[in-house]
């Protein structure tokens, strides 16, 4: 089925990674093993959607600050 396939995955591995497409495949199957493990996407199932959504909302935030304060502070950052 479509739905299983980890290619559906492959938009929220960051395109500017600069690894090969079998690695981005395998980044995406694990996308897909991590948010629908025993089922497949679906609108009926649409919870592992919504999980995926909100941690990379979460974290893209916190990446963005940390680098943020990387690239123009002295001071020590703490995570």
């Amino acid at each position: 089925e479509l739905l299983s396939h980890p290619h559906l995955f492959l938009g929220n591995v960051p395109p500017n990674l600069k690894i090969s497409m079998e690695k981005r495949i395998e980044f995406a199957a694990k996308l897909k093993q991590r948010y629908y493990p025993d089922s497949s996407p679906s609108m009926a199932n649409n919870l592992g959607y919504v999980h995926m959504m909100s941690d990379r909302v979460f974290w893209h935030g916190l990446h963005r600050t940390i680098l943020a304060r990387a690239a123009r502070s002295r001071a020590r950052t703490f995570v």
